[in-house]
C-alpha cells in the first residue's frame, strides 16, 4: 500500500488490528466453522432471505471482481449461491414436507422488507468480509416471529441465528487471511456507496460441505415474500 489518504489509513489500521488479533492466517475459521460438526460430506439447511434483482446483481459483480483480481474466489465458486441475509441455520430438518407448509404459510403472511446497506466490515475470527444492513424493527421483528413460529426447531439452530446472537449480513467473502481482508476492503472500498434493496423471497437452502469448505448451496424451495414495509432511515 503506498501513499497516505484516507482510505489508505483506514485499510492499514485494519490490517493492524487483523493482525494484531489473528497473526497466524492459518488459525481463523472459515465461515462454516460456526458449524459443531465435521465429516468428509456434510449436510446442514439455512433459511435465507434474498433480494431483489438490482441487489442481487450488484453483490454478484462484486464476487466475480474478487475473483478477477484474485482476491478470494470462495463465494463466486459455490455452487447455486445467491446473495443473502441468514435468518437461520439448522444442522438437521427432519421432516422438510411438513416444515415445506409451515414455511409457506408463515412467509406467505409477512411484508417485503426495504434494506439499507451503509456498511463495509469484516469478522476478524472467521475471514468475512461483509455488507451489514441497517437493523430496522421491520428486519428484527420478522427474526423473532420466525423463531417464534418454529421454535421447536431450536435444538437444531446454530446459536449465532437465535434471537439476542443474531448480527444480520450479507457475505462478500470468506476465509480471508489478513492480508486478503485488506485487499479484499480495498477493492470494495474504493467504489462504496451505500447500497438500497428490498428482500422480496425466503428460501431454504441445502448447504453441502467437504470438511469446512462449503461446495454447493441449493435453494431446496423458496416463496416470493409479497406486500410492503417502510424504507430503512
Amino acid at each position: 500500500m503506498t501513499g497516505d489518504t484516507p482510505s489508505s489509513r483506514c485499510v492499514k489500521g485494519l490490517f493492524n488490528l487483523y493482525k494484531a488479533a489473528y497473526p497466524d492466517p492459518a488459525a481463523l475459521s472459515p465461515e462454516s466453522a460456526w458449524c459443531p460438526f465435521e465429516s468428509e460430506m456434510m449436510i446442514m439447511y439455512a433459511i435465507e432471505l434474498f433480494f431483489d434483482h438490482p441487489f442481487e446483481q450488484y453483490v454478484r459483480e462484486i464476487w466475480k471482481g474478487l475473483n478477477e483480481e484474485n482476491i478470494s474466489s470462495n463465494m463466486y465458486e459455490i455452487v447455486e449461491l445467491r446473495p443473502h441475509i441468514t435468518l437461520a441455520v439448522y444442522n438437521d430438518i427432519s421432516d422438510l414436507e411438513t416444515y415445506k407448509e409451515r414455511f409457506y404459510s408463515f412467509f406467505g403472511s409477512v411484508s417485503s422488507i426495504e434494506i439499507k446497506f451503509d456498511v463495509l466490515a469484516v469478522f476478524p475470527t472467521t475471514g468475512t468480509l461483509f455488507f451489514g444492513p441497517t437493523v430496522t424493527e421491520d428486519l428484527i421483528s420478522m427474526h423473532k416471529q420466525y423463531h417464534k413460529e418454529f421454535s421447536d426447531l431450536l435444538e437444531y439452530e446454530d446459536r449465532y441465528y437465535i434471537p439476542g446472537n443474531w448480527d444480520p449480513h450479507c457475505t462478500l467473502a470468506i476465509k480471508l487471511s489478513a492480508e486478503q481482508a485488506v485487499e479484499a476492503m480495498k477493492y470494495c472500498y474504493k467504489d462504496f456507496r451505500p447500497q438500497r434493496g428490498k428482500i422480496v423471497e425466503a428460501g431454504v437452502v441445502k448447504l453441502g460441505y467437504d470438511s469446512n469448505n462449503r461446495l454447493s448451496s441449493p435453494t431446496v424451495y423458496s416463496v416470493s415474500i409479497v406486500g410492503e414495509r417502510g424504507m430503512a432511515n
